[in-house]
């Protein structure tokens, strides 16, 4: 036999025009896209639209400031966004600024631009606020080039406290500086790697992408200036992420015979899906990083980076690489404050390249969240909430479906501005309408053509702390063909907003075919249960055409009353079950203390697997009252001496016998009792023995016959008890009659009670 399981709870291509003008600017500046571009061959090809350029955000001059480096130029420089007249329509507006931090063919360059916190205006100032949940995410690309192996030196994502126009400036007076990144100290040989600290940027925490090895070439005069990927020596291959505090003395070490200087590099990243040339591959990447706060004092933060995490149209994906650790938030100094810059470094040394990015989201701008869910209209809970569809669950052809996409304002200087939903739909499903409700009551409806594939909606309403969330539900009914089961696969979303883009995967799920499982009452319809009994209700459980019954599949609901019951060690089991049997039996004991007084009903459903649910079997119960008895288990009498010989010897202090009336009002009732003859051993106490006096001192032995103790009348609704012991005085009820000499010691009996319904 076996057991059933038993609940009681209830690749597009985007072309991009390229507008060329002449104009003349300082390297500190923001230039129209793209008059320097025009002058940096590949720059131009990397932005233009032979390459694809992913989308972003755009007015990031407001939030970002270019850090003024001395006694030369910074190299960063920021470009604007632009309009392409060649895109859709209803996509025309590229809304993404592009930052370049170095440009292939200059060499010995710096770039770095810093989050701006000095702003007059409260909604352009940028940050990391170290006690709130952060996520920064960007586009970045390395330049390079298929097959080319002359680049370097790569860029670092950067937190720190040293101020907004934070650099190396020792890195400038010394020329030394492609392996820094404009980050890291130094590489000056035969000295300290205090000294080494120092020239760092300081109080700071970076995460480096490195693109050229410098460690192959120690034992060269130049070999300062090479060494500082000696401790990665055995992986020469490629590129690498590493992180580390660029201020700590504890990141660097000296080796060899003129102390050359090695950087300790944590959590390296060398290869990413077997490719180690990973950065300069001529490609966008995707980088989102999250910052968690301490959960205690005691704590430390928690910084996690995912790499390669969306494809290029910007649909989430397994990320290549996911590093988390904790940041030991006093490498920062920030005695008190709870602001971080935050912002992005780069250089060259004798090999250069192009590093660009483009930012989705800044979370002290704007902090957001997005979620994608199913619900099952059709297969609900007892209480009619619609089933959540987890990846790769199922749903039988038919069943009503609605897509929900979950917008959520969390925290921000600005509001999320000019949301534009634009949504690639799940195949296999028949679409009737969509809907976008706010959290301030209101809402807009929209159209979706039933056999839609994508659909584009502007939300007309910004998400901000007064409007923190919005829900868009797009129904339709599920549609495959006759196949077994329909695989449908996860499909993009992306919420574009002025100010934050954020992008969201729907779920995968599985379409299949309905099956009908039925349930047969196996027991009377209508049963009657006293409030101290219990019943036992069978149902028949089959499928209908006929199939095979697989009962660890099966899970059988029952409902008490209309709600679905918590759930229990009573568990339905099915009865005996034969080798490819089509139907089977369940059994469920019902105790009356699960039922109320009077009229109940109990209902079952089956379900299986696959949410396929059963046609609903209903019981009618009545449970009626009952007359109980309640008494102690044990009472004793007086200790008394063995003179006097003839006496009625009292009760002890504890006697307790009541009788409990749940039947209707003017019920009537009586209690008898018998006794045992007292013993002791083999001796028996011959000379009296419990007798009954009742309140007009009328005596009757209990001895071997049966004695009316008490009657009386239910005078009131519900449950009604009745004191019998407490209503007797010290000279009545029962007693102890001894009339001649006993034997001392402890006598024993015992009393039946026996509760009869006098009424009629």
């Amino acid at each position: 036999m076996k057991k059933i399981l038993f609940l009681t709870n209830a690749i597009f291509i985007v072309f991009v025009l390229l507008i060329f003008f002449k104009t003349n600017t300082s390297a500190s500046t923001v230039i129209p896209y793209p008059s320097s571009v025009k002058n940096n061959p590949q720059t131009s090809a990397l932005l233009q639209s032979d390459d694809y350029v992913p989308d972003g955000i755009a007015n990031i001059t407001d939030w970002f400031h270019i850090a003024s480096i001395p006694s030369r130029n910074n190299t960063t420089k920021i470009y604007p966004a632009y309009t392409s007249t060649s895109s859709p329509a209803a996509m025309n507006k590229t809304t993404k600024d592009v930052i370049g931090l170095t440009d292939s063919g200059y060499g010995s360059s710096y770039g770095a631009v810093w989050s701006n916190q000095s702003s007059s205006g409260n909604s352009k100032n940028n940050y990391i606020d170290i006690n709130k949940n952060q996520t920064v995410s960007m586009w970045l690309m390395f330049g390079g080039g298929r097959g080319n192996v002359n680049y370097g030196d790569g860029m670092a994502f950067v937190l720190q406290n040293a101020g907004p126009n934070a650099f190396n400036k020792d890195l400038l007076e010394k020329g030394e500086g492609g392996q820094t990144m404009g980050v890291w100290g130094v590489p000056m040989t035969d000295t300290s790697k205090e000294l080494i600290a120092k020239t760092a940027i300081q109080n700071s925490l970076a995460i480096e992408f490195d693109t050229y090895f410098n460690g192959d070439s120690i034992e060269d005069e130049n070999a300062s200036d090479s060494s500082y990927d000696h401790q990665l020596v055995s992986q020469t291959s490629g590129s690498h992420i590493a992180w580390n505090y660029p201020g700590d003395p504890n990141t660097y070490a000296l080796f060899g015979s003129k102390n050359y200087v090695e950087m300790a590099h944590k959590d390296p990243v060398y290869q990413v899906n077997n490719n180690t040339n990973f950065l300069t591959d001529k490609a966008w990447h995707h980088m989102t990083i999250e910052w968690k706060p301490a959960d205690t004092k005691s704590s430390d933060p928690t910084l996690t980076y995912k790499f390669d995490d969306e494809d290029l149209n910007g649909k989430p994906v397994t990320p290549g690489v996911t590093k988390s650790f904790p940041v030991d938030i006093t490498k920062f100094n920030l005695n008190g404050n709870n602001k971080l810059y935050w912002g992005f470094t780069g250089s060259t040394g004798e090999n250069t390249e192009t590093n660009l990015v483009i930012l989705d989201s800044v979370p002290a701008i704007v902090e957001a969240s997005v979620d994608s869910e199913l619900e099952d209209n059709t297969q609900t809970s007892s209480d009619g909430t619609p089933r959540k569809v987890n990846e790769n669950e199922s749903v039988n052809n038919g069943d009503d479906l609605s897509l929900k996409y979950n917008l959520s304002y969390d925290s921000g200087s600005q509001d999320w501005k000019n949301i534009i939903a634009d949504i690639n739909l799940p195949s296999h499903i028949t679409y009737t309408n969509g809907t976008i409700k706010y959290i301030d009551g209101s809402s807009q409806a929209f159209s979706v053509d039933g056999s839609a594939t994508d659909v584009t909606q502007t939300l007309e309403k910004d998400l901000s702390s007064t409007n923190k969330s919005a829900t868009i539900t797009i129904n339709g009914t599920a549609t495959a063909d006759n196949s077994v089961t329909t695989e449908v696969a996860a499909e993009h979303a992306s919420f574009k907003g002025s100010n934050l883009q954020k992008d969201v995967n729907s779920p995968a799920f599985k379409i299949i075919q309905p099956k009908k499982l039925t349930l047969t009452a196996q027991s009377s319809d209508n049963q009657t249960v006293k409030t101290t009994g219990q019943t036992t209700l069978s149902g028949q459980v089959a499928y209908s055409p006929t199939d095979t019954i697989d009962t660890s599949k099966i899970v059988i609901h029952r409902l008490i009353n209309g709600k679905e019951t918590p759930e229990s060690d009573k568990a339905a089991t099915l009865a005996t079950l034969d080798t490819g049997s089509s139907a089977d039996i369940f059994n469920y004991l019902v105790s009356a203390d699960d039922l109320k007084e009077g009229a109940n009903t109990v209902s079952f459903y089956a379900e299986d697997q696959d949410y396929n649910k059963s046609n609903t079997i209903t019981y009618n119960i009545n449970v009626i009252g009952d007359l109980t008895i309640t008494a102690a288990p044990t009472s004793h009498f007086e200790t008394v001496q063995s003179f006097p010989i003839t006496r009625t010897i009292h009760r002890a202090d504890d006697w307790a016998i009541s009788v409990s009336d749940q039947r209707a009002i003017n019920s009537t009732w009586k209690l008898n009792a018998t006794a045992t003859p007292l013993t002791k051993g083999d001796s028996t106490w011959d000379n009296g023995g419990l007798v009954f006096i009742d309140s007009k001192g009328n005596s009757n032995s209990l001895v071997n016959q049966v004695v009316n103790i008490a009657q009386g009348t239910k005078t009131s609704n519900g449950k009604q008890d009745f004191n019998i012991a407490s209503s007797w005085s010290q000279n009545n009820g029962i007693l102890l009659k001894q009339t001649s000499f006993e034997p001392k010691g402890t006598y024993s009996t015992t009393i039946t009670w026996t509760a009869v319904d006098s009424s009629n």
